[in-house]
């Protein structure tokens, strides 16, 4: 005979959420009315778990909390109906409109096209389908000189700004390795490591991420803290444009290798080979190596690589 209800504990250790989120989600969106006992204890139905279990399928795939609990909310729209289809999606219009927004240095309206698109879409498919080709495009505009920098910039920015919130939004529900991405001492992009970051995180990683250029011996200190099982060193400018970079890849580099997987690649990585640490062509490239969370290690680190 089926269970006919659970309690906040139980549906706790089914949905990977904490009691205290099970709370916060009843009381700010809505999404379960469990039964109240007298003494105050909840009751969850079997459905009330489904709808949970939903909501945290669709957050970890990357949509926003709000909108997974409008989707829930709305009478019309059943808890089991997936996220749109990507292939039905018409993306170069949103990239156009992305690009338009750019040029035009319309902040607001640049953020709110990325937070619509996210709510939508999820993390993931907008990282791939809009934010990730629509930059390369930018950088080349920028390179021509058919952007000026403060355009480049402000895209750059309004990016940051929408997909910290993403970045937030999936840290883990439960326990998870950890994984460090940065960009190398010299470098203010933190653009890179940041897409990485929710990449990695929905793939289950705990991926933790530093501000743009992180100060000698900042990528050092955040290893020995959160002790990841890989790092990835995000390079965007090169040797030429940044002096930091070979003194890092000489020393620091080369002793975080000592204790963890380090991953090195970029548009300024440079190709020469860095003892124990290993190249990477592109951010697909890294992820295909480390997997996921649940097939990478289970959280113990890693001896030492070398770059092929």
């Amino acid at each position: 005979m089926p269970k006919p209800y659970w309690t906040i504990k139980e549906v706790a250790q089914q949905t990977g959420l904490s009691q205290q989120q099970l709370r916060k989600w009843e009381e700010r969106y809505g999404i379960v009315q469990p039964q109240r006992l007298p003494n105050g204890y909840r009751r969850y139905s079997a459905r009330d778990v489904r709808k949970l279990q939903q909501m945290v399928q669709w957050i970890r795939s990357g949509v926003h909390v709000r909108e997974a609990a409008r989707r829930l909310n709305q009478p019309e729209t059943s808890s089991d109906t997936p996220p749109r289809d990507a292939d039905m999606v018409d993306w170069e219009s949103w990239r156009q409109s992305f690009w338009e927004a750019g040029a035009a240095m319309k902040r607001d309206r640049l953020e709110a096209l990325l937070q619509n698109a996210i709510h939508h879409f999820g993390a993931e498919r907008i990282i791939t389908h809009i934010i990730r080709p629509g930059l390369a495009q930018i950088g080349e505009w920028w390179s021509s000189g058919a952007w000026s920098p403060d355009q480049e910039q402000v895209a750059s920015e309004a990016c940051s700004r929408v997909l910290l919130d993403s970045w937030a939004v999936l840290a883990p529900l439960h326990p998870a390795p950890a994984a460090l991405c940065a960009a190398p001492p010299g470098d203010r992009h933190a653009l890179p490591p940041l897409l990485l970051a929710i990449e990695a995180r929905l793939r289950g990683w705990d991926a933790r991420i530093l501000g743009p250029s992180p100060a000698p011996g900042a990528i050092l200190r955040a290893s020995a803290r959160w002790r990841p099982v890989w790092i990835a060193v995000v390079a965007t400018a090169s040797k030429r444009d940044n002096p930091l970079l070979q003194p890092f890849l000489q020393h620091e580099a080369t002793q975080l290798a000592m204790g963890t997987r380090v991953f090195f690649g970029g548009l300024g990585a440079t190709r020469d080979a860095v003892p124990g640490v290993i190249s990477v062509e592109s951010p697909s490239d890294l992820l295909a190596q480390v997997g996921s969370a649940a097939n990478g290690g289970h959280g113990e680190r890693a001896g030492n690589h070398r770059a092929p």
